[in-house]
């Protein structure tokens, strides 16, 4: 996907995505289906603005322009397993996925006086594991194990404080959602029905 704005001076020039994605079902035996999978994705853009304290804006001074160029990408694997332990009625399936997504922001202006922003990072693995008994036709029991370990380091969305403060007065209440990596484990029991 590809966009150009070509007669924009500031904000968004231009955006560049690719996605590629490719996976497969191997059937190892008529009890056993292995699964696996790749897929990469990448964004880039580039926007343009410019600083100034005359009114109304822009100036017509090339060094007070500055420009953005932003890059996102992602990768993630997955695989997954079912096997039916007992033909048509019992099944036992396995699923795993990792996603790592990397981005970053390259700044610059007609000063030379740009500073990057750091680089964010957010990586997930996710693990789930399931056995299912179909009791009949139309109703089964299952019980499922999922594992799920997240880390993120994101200048914008961590060590967010909860006030602003002028001197001792708090003069702001931040309301933004931070990010926090974690470790979970998930149970679960589950009847389904056919109708």
């Amino acid at each position: 996907l590809k966009n150009d704005y070509p007669d924009s001076r500031y904000g968004l020039e231009k955006t560049e995505e690719h996605l590629v994605v490719v996976d497969g079902t191997f059937h190892a035996t008529p009890r056993l289906d292995l699964t696996g999978g790749y897929g990469f994705g990448q964004s880039d853009s580039r926007q343009a603005s410019n600083e100034t304290a005359t009114v109304p804006p822009p100036t017509a001074d090339a060094a007070t322009d500055w420009w953005g160029n932003f890059r996102d990408r992602t990768v993630f694997v997955f695989t997954r397993s079912e096997w039916w332990a007992k033909p048509k009625k019992y099944l036992v399936i396995a699923d795993y996925t990792f996603t790592r997504s990397y981005a970053e922001y390259d700044l610059s202006n007609g000063a030379n006086t740009a500073a990057d922003v750091p680089d964010t990072y957010y990586r997930r693995h996710e693990f789930m594991l399931e056995g299912r008994w179909k009791v009949n036709p139309a109703f089964d029991l299952s019980w499922r194990y999922g594992f799920d370990d997240f880390a993120a380091d994101d200048f914008a969305a961590q060590n967010i404080p909860l006030l602003g403060l002028t001197g001792t007065s708090a003069t702001a209440i931040y309301l933004g959602d931070s990010v926090l990596g974690y470790r979970a484990h998930r149970v679960a029991l589950v009847a389904s029905k056919r109708f």
